[in-house]
């Protein structure tokens, strides 16, 4: 799901996708508008420790940026099947260089981190 669909924000396409299915259970939307809204908060790391912070992600970095918010923010058991499979070593060791500058520690933009 394309979260800035056709130049909409996050909570309008959110709200339009989840009118589109009004039999979803409570627990389910509250579980996907967590799921999305945790992405877009730790987007920056994510795509960062995967390699593709200046461009749109291919299927494979998706895949991967998927992983990572489940393995590192959500719930990962292994049991998903993905076309790519994350070297977590790499990735750990990439996300812990990124995690000691502040704009990833705090999820704050550069010009917030320009100020200190």
């Amino acid at each position: 799901m394309n979260v800035y669909r056709d130049g909409y924000l996050a909570d309008k396409v959110l709200q339009r996708v989840l009118k589109d299915y009004p039999r979803t259970a409570r627990m389910a939307r509250g579980i996907v508008v967590h799921a999305v809204y945790g992405m877009l908060r730790h987007q920056r790391l994510l795509m960062a420790a995967v390699g593709c912070e200046n461009e749109m992600p291919d299927s494979g970095e998706q895949d991967l940026i998927l992983q990572a918010y489940l393995k590192w923010f959500g719930t990962y058991d292994g049991r998903y099947h993905w076309s790519v499979r994350a070297d977590w070593k790499a990735l750990e060791e990439q996300r812990n260089l990124l995690m000691q500058q502040r704009v990833y520690r705090y999820n704050i933009p550069d010009w917030v981190d320009h100020y200190g």
